[in-house]
């Protein structure tokens, strides 16, 4: 059954309302010097609160007082740790965690917590060491390859990002946000044909992944094989039909194959789902360029500078076609331009 949006909103303020009951309870505990009473889940959403509001001070001072009616429970000697990591206070957030390895040596967060704080302070391989401590819990795998993965792009390591990105696929193949992460290492690592390979296999399972699809398109883009492009974002946008963004990829392939008037449709079309943007404006504008209508090449141009003012091969675009038009004097003011924005 569909839930209705205004059944989860109802739903979402009650929980908001419940919260800061608790909060105002513990506001007011403080505010008396008195000591109320409050079970575990309802210190982590006091904590939580206040970690989500930036309020570090509360939020360590919750901690302080949580630890106090617990003090046998890891979970908020991490939730401190991580606080103090997000305060800059990573030393002292590394003596808490010690002691929580001293107390519960197998907690996965534990290890996840220490990691994120070398890789803060730029300590690549104890991030990564911490990260495959987290591992032998069986837990949450995909998050834990996802930070591996980060640590070695980080270190520009694409080969092993790539590994540990396929390892966190292959736990979560429904998380789009790590199979593009995935095309973006195949690119800075210059793997097209990989790139092609992998999300072939991988369509071949997941044949309804607009993300996969889309990153096909990228590669096939990539090759200059700009048919298999276009057919690789018209499945992408069959499946997702407002993907702004294969849209845009399928009319800059048919760009490339001197479609030009195919192209400019597809281009116009990217702007019906999507806010205006300065690119895809110049895309239409360097279109109408090569059709020699200089004319709506200008008011493309224009638009795209209108939106980026810093936008220096739109006002060389501009130069261009004023130029091809014979008003060099006024072209060179844009082409000036250009290069003062872009060397």
């Amino acid at each position: 059954q569909r839930m209705g949006s205004e059944d989860f909103e109802d739903n979402s303020k009650d929980g908001t309302q419940d919260i800061r009951l608790l909060v105002d309870r513990f506001e007011e505990m403080l505010m008396n010097g008195k000591h109320y009473f409050f079970d575990t889940s309802e210190f982590e959403d006091i904590i939580d609160y206040f970690f989500d509001k930036n309020d570090a001070k509360k939020a360590l001072l919750s901690t302080d007082f949580a630890i106090g009616q617990y003090p046998f429970s890891p979970v908020f000697y991490l939730r401190k740790a991580q606080i103090l990591a997000a305060t800059n206070q990573s030393q002292k957030a590394l003596e808490i965690l010690s002691y929580v390895e001293s107390i519960d040596p197998s907690n996965p967060e534990l290890y996840m917590t220490k990691g994120s704080i070398y890789s803060q302070m730029g300590l690549t391989d104890q991030a990564i060491e911490n990260y495959k401590k987290a591992l032998e819990s069986g837990e949450s795998l995909d998050e834990i390859y996802l930070a591996i993965a980060f640590e070695f792009e980080n270190t520009a390591k694409y080969d092993d990002a790539i590994y540990y990105l396929k390892k966190a696929i292959a736990e979560s193949p429904e998380s789009e946000a790590i199979l593009y992460e995935l095309a973006f290492c195949y690119e800075l690592n210059n793997q097209p044909e990989e790139s092609v390979k992998y999300y072939t296999g991988f369509i071949d399972k997941y044949p309804y992944s607009s993300a996969a699809w889309f990153n096909l398109g990228v590669a096939y883009n990539k090759l200059e094989l700009y048919e298999k492009a276009i057919e690789a974002n018209d499945y992408a946008i069959a499946i997702v039909d407002n993907f702004s963004s294969a849209y845009f990829n399928k009319a800059d392939a048919l760009m490339s194959l001197n479609r030009i008037d195919e192209a400019i449709e597809i281009f116009k079309e990217t702007l019906s789902f999507e806010d205006p943007e300065p690119t895809t404006f110049y895309c239409i504008g360097e279109c109408y360029e090569k059709k020699e209508d200089y004319d709506h090449a200008l008011i493309y141009y224009n638009k795209a500078i209108s939106l980026n003012p810093q936008y220096a091969d739109a006002w060389l675009g501009v130069g261009v076609v004023l130029d091809a038009k014979d008003r060099t004097s006024e072209a060179l003011h844009y082409v000036k331009k250009a290069t003062e924005l872009e060397k």
